[in-house]
């Protein structure tokens, strides 16, 4: 019994130290900058996940631009430390160290994800999303 009051205490406690922020810009015509630098300028906090939504008219595209991502934590797995890409049904992972990272999306809808472990992330990445014709 008391291992069982243990083990959900535990969890409770590990559920209520993770934090989850999720923001959402629509653009038209000038570009979204440094996405994270405006939530979070000090850095990520340890087991965050941040999820960044970018929206634009149907008829148009949007190119997201990293001029350098660093989410490498040594011997820690991707499932820990992630960059990912949504759009629509087509999902891509950025685990590791990245100069001049750009993605071009197929659909208006782009969201972006950042997930952190244990440790705090200093350097997030900064990106820009441009909408495109």
């Amino acid at each position: 019994m008391k291992l069982l009051v243990g083990l959900i205490l535990c969890t409770v406690i590990s559920n209520t130290l993770a934090d989850d922020y999720y923001a959402m810009a629509v653009v038209k015509g000038k570009a979204v900058r440094k996405i994270f630098d405006r939530w979070l300028p000090k850095g990520i906090p340890p087991n965050t996940k941040f999820t960044y939504e970018v929206k634009t008219t149907p008829d148009m595209k949007i190119e997201l631009h990293c001029p350098y991502i660093s989410l490498h934590q040594d011997g820690e797995p991707c499932s820990k430390y992630r960059f990912r890409i949504i759009d629509g049904d087509h999902i891509e992972d950025v685990c590791e160290r990245v100069k001049k990272y750009r993605y071009k999306s197929k659909t208006n809808n782009l969201k972006i994800e950042l997930q952190t472990g244990e440790k705090f992330l200093k350097v997030q990445p900064r990106c820009s999303a441009l909408p495109l014709k």
